[in-house]
């Protein structure tokens, strides 16, 4: 996790500036949703870098589990199945 950041070359009537500042509070705001943290904690958490481990990553709420072999991948019915969480915080399970 790091500082989200970008350039942007000031121009006349270009409000590209705002809009990555909107982005970005945005992004943190659905990472706070998702983890259960308060937005202030993970802004305060973005100002550095800081890099997880698989169990620290699930411990701060940044994901659900770890994939440990392409087998955990597999359905009762066995075809693949992959889970995504979105930052709202809702699962969506794909199956192929």
């Amino acid at each position: 996790m790091g500082r989200l950041g970008g350039t942007v070359r000031p121009q006349r009537g270009n409000s590209q500036g705002d809009d990555l500042q909107s982005v970005g509070d945005t992004v943190l705001h659905r990472i706070a949703e998702a983890t259960g943290k308060t937005y202030d904690r993970i802004f305060d958490d973005s100002l550095r870098d800081r890099w997880f481990t698989a169990e620290e990553a699930i411990e701060y709420g940044l994901i659900d589990r770890v994939i440990d072999s392409q087998s955990d991948l597999r359905g009762q019915n066995g075809m693949r199945m992959t889970e995504v969480k979105w930052l709202t915080g809702s699962a969506k399970t794909a199956v192929s």
